[in-house]
């Protein structure tokens, strides 16, 4: 990061002090729009981006989810940005990693430390961990649909192929696993299931996991959507034999 631009943020920075909280975000927000605090490189620029970070979070609990606070922590964080909101300041403010992972806007560092979090029980319930690793991920039309943190717990492999994009071998892993009668049982897998299906536009898999879920919900005694799940079968013109 050059002097001037160095210079020009900091200025901006003590300006903001004693500002009302609004005002000092609309002065984080312009500040964050410059370009070289994205380099992840670059030592000065990740300390302004950590100040950043800190003054903007600082503001977001004084005034909570406001535009201002939008539009303060999207500019500074295009990719993570979106997923940080007020009500998730004092997960941030006790997790310094993953802070620190979000404030370097790296989805993937803070999806890894999120899932350890889940895998490991860390917060015990007191956050809801999985709707924020779904928040993370909300333009892959797969994972968006996952924030139950039982599936991501004991799932976690399966995700991680997803994430990497190999959404084919997940499926034929996933038929594997239901045609030797296991996951079931559980809504969240055969949901996944039916939507990698239809993305993958496979459909064989889609409709054996129509049938599936069909199943699901006829042994929980759950008729409205054992209906709907048959009416779309019938659509289909394939047999109504929810497995």
């Amino acid at each position: 990061m050059d002097t001037t631009t160095m210079a020009r943020i900091r200025d901006a920075l003590r300006a903001a002090e004693g500002q009302a909280p609004g005002e000092a975000l609309r002065q984080y927000r312009d500040a964050a729009g410059e370009a070289s605090l994205r380099d992840r490189d670059d030592p000065e620029a990740r300390e302004l981006r950590t100040v950043l970070l800190d003054r903007i979070l600082g503001c977001g609990e004084a005034v909570g989810d406001t535009e201002e606070l939008r539009a303060a922590l999207q500019t500074l964080l295009p990719h993570c940005g979106a997923a940080v909101t007020a009500d998730r300041i004092p997960l941030l403010r006790e997790d310094a990693p993953l802070r620190e992972a979000l404030g370097s806007d790296d989805a993937d560092a803070a999806l890894g430390l999120l899932l350890d979090r889940i895998r490991d029980g860390t917060y015990a319930g007191r956050y809801a961990l999985g709707e924020l690793v779904r928040d993370l991920v909300v333009e892959d039309l797969i994972l968006c649909q996952i924030s139950d943190e039982g599936f991501l717990r004991g799932q976690r492999d399966l995700w991680e192929l997803l994430r990497r994009g190999r959404r084919l071998e997940a499926l034929d892993r996933m038929t594997g696993e239901l045609l030797d009668g296991r996951e079931t049982d559980d809504e969240t897998y055969l949901r996944l299931y039916v939507s990698l299906a239809a993305v993958e536009q496979h459909g064989p898999a889609f409709v054996y996991g129509k049938r599936a879920l069909a199943g699901l919900f006829r042994r929980q005694g759950r008729e409205e959507e054992l209906a709907a799940e048959l009416a779309d079968l019938r659509e289909m013109g394939a047999e109504e034999d929810p497995a």
